[in-house]
């Protein structure tokens, strides 16, 4: 759906919108959905995680 969307968006726009996702879907990624458990840890990434994160979605981004 997202690969829709972006279609329709500006380039700083579909960068916005694949760092909003990323970093929703690197909290989403750690709990554990077969068992419905996580913790604080899961749901407040550390400032180095996020960065790490929004500049993998630079280069990513980038080399699109």
């Amino acid at each position: 759906m997202i690969q829709e969307i972006k279609s329709h968006l500006e380039p700083r726009c579909q960068l916005s919108l694949e760092i909003i996702f990323a970093l929703y879907l690197m909290v989403f990624e750690r709990i554990d959905i077969e068992n419905g458990n996580f913790t604080s840890k899961e749901l407040n990434p550390t400032p180095e995680e996020i960065k790490e994160r929004v500049w993998q979605v630079i280069v990513g981004f980038e080399a699109e």
